[in-house]
């Protein structure tokens, strides 16, 4: 009699607790399911910024790396004069202009001897090598062209609108500003306490500033701004005896 007593009074768990039951484990899941979705989106925010933030600093490493060059030459100390160097001539100076559709400062030029060969092209005797080609022309440069960081590998005509140029930037970042500083400081050589002067040995130091911005194609808000210095490795002089000219 007293085990049909006990069987009678176990009545189990009713509806309402079930649903109280079940709207507290909805609560408790959705709570851990937006923590989930907001740690990948953050996630993905990083890693999109980290993205970003690599193809301009690989963008930079490149102009800086190509400009330090500038005004190269395999002239010999002693044996070739300094004013012989073609690359510092007007004709192949370090310049800063820009494409008429771009904004302004957004294009360098510049030119250095990539073979050793002493002159601007590549070939046994310049342009009138039988091996000349147009492309060949030691003359490099940078622009901003069409939201991308453009690299010119030749070309005869030396300005920002001519010229062989291919894109060195990836199409889903978009380069919303790139801009070039140029600095330069002479030296009197004869007098350090007297003013720069075309009739005595003058040396000039030359520097670039570099200014880099990005964005993410798909996701605009994603930004990143960054800036160099570059020190011109090949100064380059004007004065007595150096039978140089001016850029």
């Amino acid at each position: 009699m007293l085990k049909s007593s006990c069987l009678r009074r176990q009545y189990g768990t009713s509806l309402i607790e079930l649903m109280i039951g079940s709207a507290v484990g909805l609560i408790v899941l959705s709570g851990v399911t937006a923590i989930y979705a907001n740690t990948v989106q953050i996630n993905a925010k990083g890693l999109a910024l980290v993205r970003l933030n690599q193809e301009l600093n690989a963008t930079l490493y490149l102009m800086t790396r190509d400009l330090r060059r500038a005004g190269y030459w395999a002239g010999q100390p002693g044996v070739d004069s300094m004013g012989d160097n073609p690359f510092f001539f007007p004709e192949n100076a370090l310049r800063v202009g820009q494409h008429p559709k771009e904004g302004r400062y957004s294009c360098i030029l510049f030119s250095y001897d990539l073979n050793g060969d002493k002159q601007v092209g590549v070939g046994s005797n310049g342009a009138n090598s039988p091996d000349y080609s147009e492309k060949n022309q030691e003359r490099f440069g940078f622009r901003l062209r069409n939201r991308t960081v453009q690299m010119r590998s030749g070309g005869r005509a030396y300005d920002c609108t001519r010229g062989y140029w291919q894109s060195v930037t990836e199409p889903d970042v978009e380069i919303t500003e790139l801009r070039f500083v140029f600095q330069e400081d002479c030296r009197n050589l004869s007098d350090a306490t007297e003013p720069c002067a075309s009739d005595v040995p003058t040396q000039y130091l030359r520097k670039v500033d570099i200014h880099l911005s990005g964005r993410l194609v798909q996701d605009p808000q994603m930004k990143s701004t960054l800036t160099e210095s570059v020190q011109v490795r090949n100064h380059y002089f004007i004065g007595q005896n150096l039978r140089t000219r001016l850029p």
